[in-house]
């Protein structure tokens, strides 16, 4: 790709992520101002999609692909110091890239599943942590875990259903596995 097309894809990159940042507080203040709790509950829900798409887009401004580790860990950050999370840990031990298509859909991805976590945890404070090994040349395991200190209520479909049709072209697969105080998600994921 020349300087000329990088430029201009870092232009757009840039340019997306301000129209989400604008769209994001205008959802904030109409939350804000909201008598209703689902409504206001609706609107931090897609809140926290569009703060996902202005985070990868950020990290795309720079360079046209990105490691999956500082993507990741940004958004975990983030999410740790949203809820208040009592132990933290992001460590994905591979220098897999991906583009900015790949990205967000998996970073939308993650944000379900640890959104989901925190959710069912409550005002508990949790512990949050995501591991990454390369499984083979071409594939990589992501391991999501939600410690909580009672059971949980189970992921929900809508949930699922979002999840199953962002992963769908990534050729990713994941398993819940629930147990009486925790859940972890096994993402793993091809290279496309």
């Amino acid at each position: 790709m020349s300087q000329q097309q990088n430029e201009l894809s870092r232009d757009i990159y840039h340019s997306l992520k301000n129209h989400i940042q604008t769209i994001s507080c205008l959802l904030e203040l109409y939350g804000n101002y909201s008598d209703s709790d689902s409504y206001r509950l609706g609107l931090e829900t897609a809140n926290s999609k569009f703060f996902v798409m202005a985070m990868v887009l950020r990290f795309f401004e720079k360079e046209k692909e990105q490691e999956l580790q500082e993507v990741v860990r940004s958004l975990f950050e983030n999410k740790a110091y949203e809820h208040e999370v009592t132990t933290f840990k992001a460590n994905i031990n591979s220098s897999f890239c991906f583009d900015v298509d790949y990205t967000l859909r998996l970073m939308i991805v993650l944000n379900e599943f640890t959104d989901h976590m925190l959710e069912i945890g409550g005002e508990e404070k949790i512990e949050l942590e995501i591991e990454g090994s390369t499984l083979s040349n071409d594939s990589l395991e992501l391991k999501i875990s939600g410690i909580f200190s009672s059971k949980k209520e189970s992921i929900n479909g809508f949930r699922l259903e979002l999840v199953n049709a962002f992963l769908k072209p990534l050729n990713a697969s994941y398993e819940v596995e629930e147990s009486d105080c925790g859940l972890t998600i096994r993402l793993v994921l091809e290279k496309i």
